[in-house]
C-alpha cells in the first residue's frame, strides 16, 4: 500500500515496450536503408567512371630489342581552363597528356615510353602497303578454310548463348531494378510503420499523463 494506492492510481502505468519496439524497428530499417543506399552508390559511381574514363592508353616499352605492351591505363578527356586545348588525365597515376594526334581504334591510344621516359604516341603501320613493298608472298587458301571452319565450331557450340552475351547485362540490370523497388517498398512500408507505432505510443502516453495529473488534483496533490 503506498500513495498510489490511496489515490486510486494502482492501474496506472506508462507503457513503453511498443516504444521501444518501434525504435528498435526504425534502427533497423534505417541500417537496411544506408546499405541498400550505399549499394546504389557503388552501381552509379561504376558506371560514371565508365562513362568519364571512356579512353584507352596501352603502353609499349623496349624489352630485350622488342616493343612489348607492358601496361594499360585509362583515361578522360578535359580542357584547360579558359582555353580550348585538350588534355587526357590517366586514371591509374594522375599523369596529365597532351591530346593525342594518332588514333589506334575507338578511344584506343598507344604510347611507346623511350628510354628517357618520354611518352611518344604512336600508330599501327600499314601492312597492306608494307607487305606489297616487300614484295612478299603468302598463301592465303589455307587460313581461309580454318576461318570458314572456325565459324561452324562457334555456331555450332555458342550460337545458342549469344543473346546473353548481348542482353545479359540488361536483364541483370533488369532484376537488379526490380529487387530495389521491393527492397524500397519494404523499407518505405517499415517507416511508415514505425511512425505509426510512436504516434499511437506517445498519445497513449500523453493520455495517461493527463489522467495522472487529474487523479493528483483531484486527491489534493498539487504540483510544482
Amino acid at each position: 500500500m503506498g500513495i498510489a494506492s490511496d489515490i486510486g492510481l494502482d492501474n496506472v502505468g506508462i507503457d513503453f515496450s511498443g516504444m521501444g519496439q518501434g525504435i528498435s524497428s526504425f534502427v533497423m530499417n534505417a541500417i537496411y536503408f544506408l546499405v541498400f543506399a550505399a549499394i546504389v552508390g557503388l552501381i552509379v559511381y561504376y558506371f560514371y567512371d565508365k562513362k568519364t574514363y571512356n579512353k584507352k592508353i596501352q603502353i609499349f616499352e623496349e624489352i630485350d630489342g622488342r616493343a612489348v605492351p607492358t601496361r594499360q591505363y585509362k583515361a578522360r578527356e578535359m580542357n584547360i581552363p579558359n582555353t580550348s586545348i585538350k588534355i587526357l588525365r590517366i586514371k591509374e597515376n594522375k599523369m596529365f597528356l597532351p591530346y593525342p594526334t594518332i588514333q589506334t581504334g575507338s578511344n584506343n591510344y598507344l604510347f611507346f615510353i623511350r628510354d628517357d621516359l618520354e611518352w611518344i604516341n604512336i600508330g599501327i603501320t600499314n601492312l597492306n602497303k608494307k607487305l606489297t613493298e616487300l614484295d612478299i608472298r603468302y598463301n592465303h587458301v589455307d587460313m581461309r578454310y580454318a576461318n570458314s571452319s572456325l565459324k561452324e565450331l562457334i555456331k555450332e557450340n555458342y550460337g545458342q548463348t549469344d543473346w546473353l552475351k548481348k542482353y545479359g547485362v540488361y536483364v541483370a540490370l533488369g532484376i537488379f531494378v526490380l529487387i530495389a523497388g521491393i527492397a524500397l517498398y519494404l523499407v518505405a512500408d517499415k517507416l511508415n510503420e514505425t511512425v505509426s507505432i510512436l504516434d499511437k505510443t506517445m498519445l497513449r502516453n500523453e493520455k495517461l499523463t493527463q489522467e495522472l495529473a487529474d487523479k493528483l488534483v483531484t486527491s489534493g496533490i498539487k504540483i510544482k
